[in-house]
């Protein structure tokens, strides 16, 4: 399984090692399950359930995908071993299999890395979340080795993601993020980075997950942000404009800056909302 790797290994012994200790935090509890999705004819899924462990074998990917013939792939994972996360992403690739995230349902740390191995990728704004890779507590080494051993996961990463055709800046924000925190991509992350693919899979027909819960779809493709608000304000007035564009335009906005940090996300608000607000007929200031 782990002979078609790439050549920044340098020995069987030393991934062996590596898979030993090298998790993201928040390792989960259980070991990876699969769950078919039924959905219209040619829309069913596959969900792949829990955390990803060593114990895992990819190779029951491949069985399960072929028995059921799935329109997509769909996580619902916390996260685990960032490597064997990996595997699986190479599996997904593959299977030539495309991939579908929405948030009701968890995709983060680690099962980023296997979303991405989607050759068609779609994910709703805030459904996919990363964080800093980190070391299990349970394995003890010396200094210079867990120096080695962090510099041979960076390179495999990178080689991963350039494989999947995602941008290493993926790598670089989830290093900014302390692996006791999370931080969810906004839809301009997605897009600008090539975690999501341009082909649209929002439609119903593209065979997204059931949720009962789920809010109305939006369009995929975030709006621009102008520099300056009144650049938006003054075309608004000069030509009428489609409400309903406007009110995409606006949840998607609001959808990326919310992933964002909080003082992004106040600052965002303020600019949007109006000195004076009715809230259920009780007019309200907000905050200046």
């Amino acid at each position: 399984m782990l002979e078609g790797w790439s050549g920044m290994w340098k020995s069987v012994s030393f991934i062996s090692m590596l898979l030993a200790f090298v998790a993201l935090a928040g390792e989960g509890h259980a070991a990876i399950s699969y769950e078919r999705l039924d959905g219209a004819p040619g829309e069913r899924g596959l969900a792949i359930k829990g955390a990803f462990e060593i114990s895992d074998d990819p190779k029951t990917l491949v069985d399960e995908y072929k028995q059921f013939q799935p329109a997509y792939i769909t996580f619902d994972s916390p996260g685990g071993n960032v490597i064997v996360a990996i595997e699986f992403g190479r599996i997904i690739r593959a299977l030539n299999a495309r991939t579908i995230q929405i948030r009701a349902m968890e995709c983060a740390s680690a099962c980023a890395f296997a979303f991405v191995g989607g050759v068609h990728r779609f994910a709703e704004p805030g459904s996919i979340g990363v964080h800093r890779v980190s070391l299990s507590d349970d394995a003890a080494m010396d200094s210079n080795l867990a120096v080695s051993s962090v510099q041979s996961l960076t390179g495999e990463i990178i080689g991963y993601l350039t494989d999947m055709g995602v941008s290493p800046n993926l790598l670089q924000l989830s290093l900014s993020i302390d692996s006791t925190d999370i931080r969810y991509l906004t839809s301009a992350e997605m897009r600008d980075w090539n975690i999501i693919t341009p082909e649209d899979m929002s439609s119903p027909s593209a065979g997204a997950p059931p949720s009962p819960d789920a809010a109305p779809q939006v369009s995929a493709t975030p709006a621009v942000t102008p520099s300056d608000p009144s650049d938006s304000e003054e075309a608004a007035a000069s030509e009428p404009g489609d409400l309903t564009t406007e009110a995409v335009d606006f949840v998607n906005r609001y959808n990326d800056e919310w992933s964002k940090y909080s003082a992004s996300a106040l600052d965002f608000m303020k600019r949007v909302y109006a000195d004076e607000v009715s809230f259920f007929g009780t007019s309200t200031k907000t905050l200046s």
